[in-house]
This record gives structure tokens, C-alpha cells and sequence, in this order.
């Protein structure tokens, strides 16, 4: 069983379930506001406020908390699908920073980085594609002191977009037969990302604006579109072929517009569009009724924490914890 907590600059959203069975059962799904000013851009900037916010969460809705995961992401973490040659692992992490060193944003003594090799080895010499995070330690060491303070037991620190995978695109087969693009939009920062088939490919974080709806709506939508021309470019460059299909394009976040900005942003990329959702049939009918409705109802909200639950059930890159 494992709780996941997503600490949004809006929200704070919990997701407690057991996904060892043939079907989820989902026992606890709650959120409630973050504390103004406590979270930025995935930042704890109140300790004290955020603590205590969490801790009322947890208690009133009777979270068991036994086994903890929390995500991570922001402008800063990045996150690549690269291949490289096979190499020992010390030598392997050297080059993985290395490589990064030049696209982040942050002094390299400054972070923490974690890999997971997604591919056999290939060719000669032999190679491996590695899906690979770079973080600042910082927003790690905040995490590890919330979870010291509240005495939970922090067993996965997740980056945000592979809980989205997890979320919208691991648990349907359908959909990992297709190539799928997310837009996940938050307070402080929106998270793009393409999934290629059931395979993680490519994501960005965007800074929030503090536009007018229109001509954020406008904005997040010319985003969007430069993130899949980077992508196709990145497929041609790779011997694949620009033009590869896109086949649906899913919208989860906190945006009060969702249902319209979706269909503004199918019909200005030409892409079939549609919010973030989840069917009942995935849940055991153990599952409790309360936060059954909670989830479902309010499912574009819950998607990173519901992803962070999901680990039990599908492990993409091993959290920098365990």
C-alpha cells in the first residue's frame, strides 16, 4: 500500500491505495488548499504552515501513511532519455552529469542525480538507452525534513512526470499502444510530457504566467505546439520520421477552464483532445465509496498523487530515496 502526496502551490492532494490485486483498491483520496505562499514552484517556502497544513490533511481523512511517496519537479529537474555506452555505474553517473552540466541551471555539486537503463545493450561497442533525473539536493532534503517532521515513512521520492505516466497512460492498454502527449498545469509551473508507445520520451516544465485566461490559454497552446515540434525534430535527428502521429493529447491540472481549454486546444493543433479522466471498472469494489466519488469527480487534480500510489503497480525510474 502506498500513500501519495502531492504538494501543489494550490493544492495539497493525498492518495492512499493497495494496486496488488487484479484491480485498484482505493481507500483514502482527499485534498485541501495549500497554505498561501508555502509552496513555489515546487519549493517548500513555509515549513511550518505547509507541516502543519499536511498533518490536518492526513488526520482528519485517517491516512495510515505506512509507505510515502512524494513527487518533484520544477523549471529546474531535469529529465532526458539518452543513449550511451555500457559502462560501470560510477562512471556512468559522472557521464550522466556531465552531459547535464550544460542544460542546467544550477551548480552540478548542487545535485543529485538517478538513472534506470530502459533497454538491452545493442550494437558494437554495445549501447543502452538510459532514462536519467538530475535534481537540486535542496528540494530533496526539503521533502526527507517534512516527512522526518510529520513522522511519516518516506519510501520514494518520485520526479512528477513519471507519476503522470503512471496515472494517465500506464494504466490503460490502449493507451500504451499510442503515442500521447500530457499537459499537466499547476499554480507555479506547468508540466509537459510525450509518452511513445508505453515508453517515456520527453518533458518540459513551464513557468506559470500571470496573463489574463485568454492569453495564457493562447500561450500554454504555443507551448504545447513548440514541444512537439522539439519532438519531431528530435525523431528526425534520430533516423525516425517526421510526422510520426500523435494520437491524443490528455489535459489534467487545477486549470478551472479544463473542459474548454481542452477543446480550444484539440481544435488549434489539430490533435483529438480530452481532460483527464479515469472509469470506476479500474477499482476493486472494495474500494471506499467516499473517496471513490472524491477521485472521480475530481480526477484531473488527483493525477500525480493517484501516480505516486501507483508504484506498487508500475515502477518506471526508482525513486531517489529507496
Amino acid at each position: 500500500m502506498y500513500t501519495g502526496i502531492d504538494l501543489g502551490s494550490r493544492y495539497i492532494r493525498a492518495v492512499e491505495l493497495d494496486a496488488r490485486g487484479e484491480k485498484i483498491n482505493l481507500l483514502r483520496a482527499a485534498l485541501a488548499p495549500t497554505p498561501e505562499g508555502a509552496m513555489e514552484e515546487g519549493r517548500i517556502r513555509d515549513f511550518d504552515r505547509l507541516a502543519i497544513a499536511l498533518d490536518k490533511l492526513l488526520s482528519a481523512e485517517q491516512f495510515v501513511a505506512d509507505r510515502v511517496a512524494m513527487s518533484i519537479f520544477n523549471p529546474l529537474v531535469l529529465v532526458r532519455r539518452t543513449r550511451i555506452p555500457v559502462m560501470p555505474e560510477g562512471q556512468l553517473k559522472r557521464t550522466l552529469l556531465w552531459e547535464a552540466k550544460s542544460l542546467i541551471s544550477f551548480p552540478p555539486e548542487e545535485a543529485t542525480i538517478e538513472y534506470q537503463v530502459v533497454s538491452p545493450p545493442e550494437g558494437e561497442p554495445p549501447q543502452v538507452d538510459i532514462i536519467f533525473a538530475v535534481v537540486p539536493t535542496a528540494m530533496i532534503e526539503e521533502r526527507v525534513a517534512l516527512a522526518e517532521r510529520l513522522r511519516l515513512e518516506l519510501t520514494a521520492l518520485d520526479v512528477e512526470p513519471f507519476a503522470i505516466q503512471r496515472a494517465l497512460v500506464d494504466i490503460s492498454e490502449e493507451r500504451r499502444n499510442e503515442n500521447v502527449v500530457v499537459l499537466h498545469t499547476g499554480g507555479s509551473y506547468s508540466t509537459m510530457l510525450i509518452v511513445e508507445k508505453g515508453v517515456f520520451s520527453l518533458t518540459r516544465a513551464l513557468p506559470a504566467s500571470k496573463e489574463r485566461r485568454e492569453e495564457d490559454r493562447d500561450r500554454l497552446m504555443r507551448e504545447v505546439r513548440r514541444f512537439l515540434d522539439f519532438y519531431q525534430t528530435q525523431l528526425q535527428q534520430q533516423g525516425g520520421s517526421r510526422g510520426e502521429i500523435v494520437n491524443r493529447l490528455i489535459v489534467s491540472g487545477s486549470r478551472q477552464d479544463i473542459a474548454e481549454f481542452a477543446d480550444y486546444l484539440g481544435k488549434s493543433l489539430g490533435i483529438p483532445c480530452e481532460v483527464a479522466s479515469i472509469e470506476r471498472e479500474q477499482f476493486d469494489a472494495r474500494s471506499k465509496e467516499t473517496a471513490l466519488n472524491n477521485l472521480l469527480s475530481s480526477f484531473p487534480l488527483f493525477v500525480v498523487a493517484f501516480g505516486l500510489a501507483l508504484r506498487e503497480r508500475i515502477a518506471i525510474l526508482e525513486g531517489v530515496v529507496e
